[in-house]
């Protein structure tokens, strides 16, 4: 299977370390991210890339070359403007063996406009709030929001005539709703069969996106998601956005992309991005059982990609951290993780003591000791001690423990 490039990745990590977590189960995918400088997400990604703005007429050229040079095979945009822009393009990516994880030109322009969206659901009987076509039909408050965007800019409640946008043929104008808010994180396949529905209710939102939310599996929206699904053919992942009160649904957008809080989602069972290197490398999609009434609160951290650790022990990880992590034990098909390695090495030269440790066996009672430190050689991986007696188990929980994703820097 060839690599994974997320475009205008700039501080979605969680996204990324997603992503990289659902590599790790699959032999030889890197994931890549880009944008128009170097950004955070540069420090979790396999290799990042600064290209030129989407609006530029070098950028799809130096896209194609990027593409190309790295063996990708699936661009994942993550903002509504290039995938508009992408769309354009996709029969020139398809002749280099990468697909743009986007629907058809159709269903692209319905959904990025905000009018053509509604127009779309009154022909096809799906709920959405009023809205009003006519100065005569204008009924206080209503919610103004631009035809085009995103992340709520420039959305806001006019409670009378002289609080209405002076153009309003930018503008869609609805009934302002003081319902609860939902985002439905809903994942398709290529073929825009849905595999999984999770509604989640925004319990705190700041900027348009959700910083407390909590996992509804409510089956009033879960049917009448089903319902628009089988009018517009979503491909990969997308956030549907609806008001909900007393059984009644009303829909105001589709976002086609990872949406900002999509992470509660993951967490929850239905994990996008495992199912869908799932998909790409060939392997049954299999549906977990979704985790009702999950609550997922957000936070900023923080990230020193040009920190130096000297003189400490440090106790690394191998499978999942060194290497891919590979079900069912198959340690032998393990495959090694270069920039985790390249950072061990890097601690090792500055003096540090570096300890591997590993859980392989500690089940099954199988002596893999030969078969690591052979493979510890053939990937290069300097070290002091290997230990191989850590217990088996789901989670390790350690007052000193440091997500490989977040450790690793790559200043270098």
């Amino acid at each position: 299977m060839k690599n994974i490039l997320i475009t205008s990745s700039n501080k979605k990590v969680s996204l990324i370390k997603r992503f990289k977590e659902s590599a790790s189960h699959h032999n030889n995918i890197k994931i890549f991210t880009s944008d128009v400088k170097y950004v955070v997400t540069a420090n979790f990604s396999d290799n990042h890339f600064i290209l030129p703005y989407d609006d530029d007429k070098s950028y799809i050229h130096t896209l194609l070359n990027v593409c190309m040079s790295n063996k990708i095979g699936l661009i994942v945009p993550t903002r509504d403007v290039e995938i508009l822009n992408l769309s354009k393009y996709r029969a020139d990516f398809e002749k280099i063996g990468c697909k743009i994880l986007i629907p058809t030109d159709n269903v692209i322009k319905t959904c990025l406009n905000k009018k053509s969206f509604v127009e779309f659901c009154k022909l096809n009987d799906i709920g959405i709030p009023n809205t009003y076509d006519s100065h005569e039909s204008y009924l206080f408050p209503m919610f103004c929001k631009p035809r085009y965007g995103s992340s709520s800019k420039d959305c806001f409640v006019a409670y009378n005539k002289s609080e209405l946008p002076n153009d309003l043929n930018k503008y869609l104008l609805q009934e302002f709703l003081q319902w609860d808010e939902y985002s439905v994180d809903v994942f398709c396949d290529f073929e825009s069969t849905p595999i999984s529905i999770v509604p989640r209710r925004r319990v705190e939102i700041v900027d348009g996106e959700s910083q407390i939310t909590i996992i509804d599996m409510n089956q009033h929206i879960i049917d009448n998601v089903k319902t628009l699904l089988e009018k517009i053919n979503l491909v990969g992942h997308n956030v549907i956005q609806c008001f909900y009160k007393n059984g009644v649904v009303k829909f105001i957008e589709i976002n086609l992309r990872f949406g900002g809080a999509s992470n509660a989602s993951f967490e929850a069972g239905a994990d996008s991005t495992k199912m869908l290197l799932n998909i790409l490398n060939g392997k049954l999609v299999n549906t977990n059982v979704v985790q009702n009434d999950l609550i997922m609160q957000r936070f900023s951290d923080d990230v020193f990609p040009n920190k130096h650790y000297q003189g400490k022990i440090f106790c690394v990880d191998i499978d999942g951290t060194l290497c891919s992590e590979n079900p069912n034990l198959h340690y032998d098909y393990a495959t090694p993780i270069q920039k985790s390695i390249d950072y061990i090495n890097k601690l090792y030269d500055s003096g540090n003591i570096i300890k591997l440790y590993t859980a392989r066996g500690a089940a099954s009672g199988t002596d893999w000791r030969d078969l690591t430190e052979s493979q510890m050689k053939q990937w290069g991986v300097k070290y002091h001690e290997l230990i191989m007696k850590k217990p088996f188990a789901d989670y390790y929980i350690d007052n000193k423990a440091i997500n490989i994703f977040n450790f690793v820097n790559y200043d270098n």
